[in-house]
């Protein structure tokens, strides 16, 4: 166990406090560097880690009119950031100013302004006719056939119109059947759908009913019926609404009342009882 007293300087870093240990059992000292950042170090490091990673940087230090790939260096920019990287104002060769980091240039991580990305997306001229990545039709390349993405090489989508359609609808179709299932199941007494009268459960046979009536002229309003199951859900499905077989729900607009319930006494949208 090393002995480390709050104070001492080890190279450029001030040990401030102590700040427990780590998963390995090691303690943990909070290490102030002398260009001002903080940084938590286990006990081990101390003493061979010499900054918080300035020091590395301070050893690069472009001159002005300096070029790496299509950056020319223009002026210093400070240190920024939590970790204070060295930036520098680059001008690229599209004419563009820019402030990046003087690391990663210096690494030729970045190379331009950003509009070398750009260039690089088309290396090859667009060709006259593209094989569908799905279908595997062959066709003139343009947006008559193949949809428009901004992102993709040449500006087009890989899968023609057809096939992105297909899709388009086959996602559609599975989104709605998962919303339909979790609004039956909200509005059902169980923890599944099923009907609140007959306890009907095939999903085939289910509907949505609105107990105080006046179904037909909310879904007008709202915009139909997908539109009516994700508005329940983003009002974090409101009372008002019940789970029911089309039969009962078919009693109940017709009748007042479900033939299921001929042995209770059953209340009519009227306001009169009905005995059977």
């Amino acid at each position: 166990m090393r002995n480390i007293s709050i104070g001492p300087t080890h190279h450029q870093l001030t040990v401030l406090a102590r700040k427990g240990t780590d998963k390995n059992g090691w303690s943990l000292w909070l290490c102030r560097c002398s260009c001002g950042t903080e940084k938590i170090l286990n006990s081990q490091c101390i003493g061979k880690v010499k900054s918080c990673g300035c020091a590395k940087l301070s050893r690069i230090q472009p001159k002005t009119g300096e070029r790496f790939n299509m950056l020319t260096v223009i002026k210093y920019a400070g240190r920024l950031g939590k970790r204070k990287v060295i930036h520098y104002w680059f001008k690229c060769d599209c004419g563009r100013t820019k402030r990046i980091g003087v690391w990663v240039v210096v690494k030729s991580h970045v190379r331009s302004c950003g509009c070398l990305t750009g260039k690089c997306r088309i290396k090859k001229p667009k060709p006259n006719e593209y094989t569908c990545f799905t279908c595997r039709r062959v066709m003139p390349f343009t947006d008559k056939f193949f949809p428009v993405h901004a992102k993709r090489m040449y500006g087009l989508e890989t899968v023609c119109r057809k096939c992105t359609c297909t899709r388009a609808k086959a996602l559609n179709k599975r989104c709605r059947s998962k919303l339909r299932l979790a609004i039956l199941t909200a509005y059902s007494q169980k923890n599944k759908p099923e009907c609140c009268c007959c306890g009907e459960q095939r999903m085939e046979f289910l509907t949505l009913d609105h107990i105080n009536g006046n179904g037909n002229k909310e879904r007008k309003e709202i915009g139909g019926q997908n539109c009516l199951f994700a508005s329940l859900r983003r009002k974090n499905f409101p009372l008002g609404y019940r789970t029911l077989c089309w039969n009962c729900n078919l009693s109940y607009a017709k009748y007042g009342y479900c033939p299921h319930q001929r042995n209770s006494t059953v209340i009519n949208q009227n306001g009169h009882e009905i005995l059977s």
